[in-house]
């Protein structure tokens, strides 16, 4: 906590001694000063996809006597690669609102200098903060691994014990560097990087920091549509949590291909499958005959299976008749529901389905026991559970 209120000293004081370069309000200015990096090279802004990570060129500049500008106007506050032909890999920053001045060092782009107005000041606080901790997690990884090949077990223990607590420092630094800084809209900008990340998001803190940044949230459009793609991944990482390992599956009702209305509750057995699926999922179509031999091998010892099909996509030719004759092709002789809306299907969404096929094994209680199972491992799992 000490070491936070520090960052934010360090960015106030910044900010405050510096002699203020001043531009028009809306606008920004990148001077960037490029030593070994030849005249007439192009240099780019890039904008990165959250979703699909594809970079968008929003800005261009060409290096003269080793230096460039970019200039434009800004409505928001946002991330930026900056990316120079023939120097490797690119430089991320913070387009905000007046002059920055960055000092690209070509043969090793991430140890350049970014002297910015807050927002990029926060980010150079930030990252040098993670180098730190990354820096002291690889020595102390060292160290484990002599203590292992010197077989000082009870040294390597030790340290075990403190490589998990570096781990979680880590892991917890960005929601208290949001926390301690939620006037910023790097903050905002960072909370939505742990979003899209592939690290696991402590819902709790995660809810925590998107209280604490209201003001930043409602100061522009642009932070408004990222608050609000950043509850509906609070509202996805909640409705995950109910269908973990260990929780009682969720009741689900829909509509058989005879036009029947059956709910999960109603045809729930010793042991329950709920297989999501379609007609066009070519993996879902190779998995349906290991599917349907589990079924015939365990269905007399009490094996139900309830398949929801997501048939119903753009373009897909009468998804009614597609779902309808997959089912009696594959000789799927069990219970089948589908509102033929894709992944729009009610009972997917409730059980936060972004990929097929996926399954879910309940036990006779109706409590998930396992996930995603395919194959041989759907086979042994459902052994276990009926013997």
């Amino acid at each position: 906590m000490k070491k936070l209120i520090v960052v934010f000293l360090i960015i106030s004081t910044v900010l405050s001694c510096k002699k203020e370069e001043s531009i028009s309000d809306n606008t920004y200015e990148i001077n960037v000063s490029s030593k070994g990096v030849y005249n007439g090279v192009r240099a780019y802004l890039k904008l990165v996809s959250n979703n699909s990570r594809a970079q968008t060129v929003t800005d261009t500049a060409i290096v003269v006597n080793e230096t460039f500008t970019f200039k434009g106007n800004i409505d928001n506050t946002s991330m930026r690669l900056l990316t120079i032909n023939g120097v490797s890999s690119s430089l991320p920053i913070i387009l905000e609102s007046g002059v920055t001045n960055i000092e690209i060092y070509k043969d090793s782009i991430f140890a350049s200098k970014v002297n910015g107005q807050k927002n990029n000041t926060a980010f150079s606080i930030y990252k040098s903060e993670l180098r730190k901790k990354n820096t002291a997690l690889n020595e102390l990884r060292g160290k484990m691994n002599s203590a292992r090949l010197e077989n000082n077990n009870v040294l390597f223990e030790q340290l075990s014990q403190q490589n998990i607590s570096l781990i979680q420092e880590g892991e917890a630094y960005p929601y208290e560097f949001i926390l301690e800084n939620p006037k910023l809209d790097f903050s905002l900008l960072l909370l939505e990087n742990l979003a899209s990340g592939i690290q696991q998001v402590d819902i709790d803190k995660f809810k925590e920091c998107m209280q604490s940044l209201t003001s930043v949230i409602n100061k522009n459009d642009y932070n408004r549509s990222v608050a609000i793609k950043l509850n509906i991944f609070i509202q996805n990482k909640e409705n995950e949590a109910k269908v973990d390992i260990g929780k009682v599956a969720p009741n689900f009702t829909g509509t058989t291909p005879e036009g029947n209305t059956i709910s999960l509750n109603d045809i729930k057995g010793k042991v329950t499958i709920i297989d999501f699926w379609a007609a066009w999922c070519a993996p879902c179509r190779k998995e349906n005959p290991n599917v349907v031999k589990v079924y015939e091998k365990y269905h007399d010892k009490g094996l139900e299976i309830i398949s929801v099909s997501l048939d119903g996509r753009a373009g897909q030719n009468n998804p009614k008749t597609a779902w309808v004759k997959a089912i009696e092709n594959d000789k799927l002789n069990w219970h089948h529901i589908s509102s033929l809306t894709y992944f729009n299907e009610p009972a997917a969404r409730l059980y936060s389905i972004n990929a097929i096929p996926a399954t879910f094994i309940l036990d006779e209680n109706g409590v998930i026991v396992s996930k995603r199972l395919r194959g041989d491992a759907l086979d042994q799992k459902i052994g276990e559970l009926l013997k």
